[in-house]
């Protein structure tokens, strides 16, 4: 109680001082004002992978990604295979870290086709097809 009761008085004050304040005197120049500086969109989505490269959170929500699991489990391919599959949790956290894995792989991927051979920084879908490609010939070839 007594920080907000702090915290009010400051505000106050600070207000106060503001409205208090002494008017310019006639001749003199206001201060200049410091101009803030705008980020630029490549230095937001810069720190934003920073942030993702550093934790080791899903990036993925659970509920999400649990739903999808089931639905496919359930669909009519799969459940004449496993009919009543079920799935404990470290199995789906496993499945979601491997698919987590295997995107953030693709990504990369399609991100080195589009620099080195389209000489571009946006990724487009055919960037994609050649990273998938890429992976289903290591896939075949292993």
């Amino acid at each position: 109680m007594a920080r907000s009761k702090r915290d009010e008085l400051d505000k106050r004050a600070s207000l106060l001082s503001r409205v208090i304040a002494p008017a310019p005197e006639p001749g003199s120049e206001p201060a200049a004002k410091t101009p803030r500086k705008k980020r630029r969109w490549k230095q937001r989505w810069a720190s934003e992978v920073r942030k993702y490269q550093k934790t080791a959170n899903p990036i993925i929500p659970l509920s999400a990604f649990n739903r999808v699991v089931r639905e496919i489990a359930t669909s009519d391919d799969i459940a004449s295979v496993l009919p009543g599959a079920r799935f404990t949790r470290s199995a789906l956290e496993a499945l979601q870290c491997g698919a987590e894995s295997f995107v953030t792989n693709i990504l990369a991927d399609a991100n080195n086709v589009a620099v080195k051979i389209g000489h571009r920084s946006t990724i487009l879908p055919v960037d994609f097809e050649h990273a998938v490609a890429k992976h289903t010939s290591r896939a075949d070839g292993a």
